[in-house]
């Protein structure tokens, strides 16, 4: 993380986003109104880890301690002594607010602040959406997804039990299964960030059921890496080290020149061979994905059981979740390879499930972002919506593409808005891009061969500066 800078309520809806002090909680107005003034000079100072205050909706708040506790990790220091609210109200059900006063310790003095154009906008474009009814769920839509979802595990399944030693059989019920843990992923997604339903415990079993029982990826490992994500992404620290997981992919992939000179700075001995070739060889790269995440799924889950992990040190419920999902996931996957192969097989059978999951999960993860600007600690005072802007690219909509990314092809609107529902993102587009086109930014929305080649050229472009 960054050095300086790291990482019961009445039923909420979706999106949680507020913009105006008539939508505030009853409790918020009332104990902002005794808030003395502080200006926002006052605010800057408290940009680190053992000091940091957020702004949102023009009052202070110190979350020094509260990051330590903070349920999406300790990203919320990434916006330490700055107006988190655009990432706030995005990242965060209605409820949310209703904590907020605890940690206030005064109220904006506007004479010393004035919101940008640009982000009362923003406000103005998420408080439309929601009155379009984009945040509105569609639940025949998630029981349609998930339908065919069994349907596809059935289908790789109903190979494998016939397969009868047959390799050509085994290897088509692999790719099914590979694909079967995509698709998965991407309903885990949905559910984690709150998408389908307004109870988020709902949310969380769901989640529990499609990322660690049917995926095999910690959710809590997952949340803490994508929240970050969101709140910084493609963000390098002040030393221009990793900020965004996403982007922490060296020794294999340099996203940047700066990152890739400050890791050899900090790892002078680091083996160099792969980042010549990277852009030959990322391809490759994606098949082994997914064995590292489900590897880092399973320490995830160690450091959980042993209490080392300070997110879930005293979460017991949360912790006997994690690991039932784990075991049951190891234990139908095993168990059905036991049943119908030799060892042989079943390796043969696992490896090549895991690899085809990992490329294609890997090949829509960096069709979003990467290739697209780098930036510091410093350019998150520009605003969160042209950050966004410059760090995300969209994949033209298609019924593949819309299908085989899991709506992840539109990475722009579902970056600006996590909590909206996959089936909305399309028709917040024109949203966007109407703001966009007011405010000069670019919105990119590429092919998918396109997406590849530049990400492609990015690589090869850092490759030239490797001694």
């Amino acid at each position: 993380m960054a050095a300086g800078r790291s990482r019961t309520a009445a039923p909420a809806p979706v999106d949680g986003s507020f913009s105006s002090s008539e939508d505030l909680p009853a409790l918020e107005k009332k104990t902002n109104s005794k808030l003395p003034l502080v200006g926002m000079k006052e605010v800057e100072k408290h940009d680190s880890p053992t000091d940091a205050w957020i702004v949102v909706d023009h009052v202070a708040y110190d979350v020094t301690e509260f990051s330590k506790k903070h349920p999406g990790g300790r990203v919320i220091l990434t916006w330490a002594g700055m107006d988190a609210t655009e990432v706030f109200s995005v990242m965060h059900a209605r409820s949310t607010y209703n904590i907020l006063p605890a940690y206030a310790v005064g109220r904006v003095d506007d004479a010393t602040y004035k919101v940008p154009a640009i982000l009362s906008d923003f406000r103005d474009m998420h408080d439309a959406m929601r009155r379009d009814g984009l945040f509105q769920t569609s639940f025949a839509y998630y029981a349609y997804k998930n339908t065919t979802q069994l349907a596809l595990l059935a289908s790789s399944m109903a190979l494998l039990f016939t397969s009868h030693g047959s390799y050509a059989k085994l290897f088509a019920s692999a790719c099914l299964l590979g694909l079967f843990w995509q698709q998965s992923g991407w309903l885990a997604h949905d559910y984690c960030h709150n998408q389908v339903h307004t109870n988020r415990r709902r949310n969380r079993i769901m989640g529990l059921l499609w990322g660690n029982v049917m995926q095999g990826f910690s959710v809590g490992w997952w949340k803490d890496k994508h929240n970050t994500h969101h709140a910084s992404t493609n963000l390098l620290d002040d030393e221009f080290m990793p900020v965004d997981p996403d982007i922490d992919t060296l020794p294999m992939l340099a996203w940047s020149r700066e990152q890739l000179e400050a890791t050899v700075k900090v790892y002078p001995t680091m083996n160099r061979v792969l980042m010549r070739y990277q852009h030959y060889l990322v391809g490759p790269i994606l098949l082994f994905a997914r064995m590292s995440w489900s590897l880092m799924s399973l320490l995830q889950v160690v450091s959980m059981v042993k209490g080392t992990d300070p997110a879930f040190a005293k979460n017991v419920k949360a912790t006997r979740e994690e690991v039932v999902g784990m075991v049951l996931h190891y234990s139908w996957l095993v168990g059905a390879i036991a049943a119908n192969c030799t060892f042989t097989q079943g390796l043969f059978y696992y490896v090549a499930a895991q690899c085809v999951g990992g490329f294609f999960l890997g090949y829509v993860f960096i069709q979003s972002h990467n290739g697209m600007s780098v930036h510091l600690d410093e350019d998150l005072k520009k605003d969160f919506f042209t950050n966004q802007m410059l760090t995300t690219r969209n994949i033209h909509s298609t019924a593949f593409n819309d299908w085989f990314t899991g709506g992840l092809n539109k990475q722009i609107e579902h970056h600006l808005f996590p909590n909206m529902p996959r089936h909305s993102l399309g028709k917040a587009g024109k949203y966007v891009k109407a703001m966009c086109d007011k405010h000069r930014i670019a919105y990119e929305d590429v092919g998918m061969i396109e997406a590849s080649c530049k990400v492609v050229r990015r690589l090869h472009e850092i490759a030239q500066y490797v001694n």
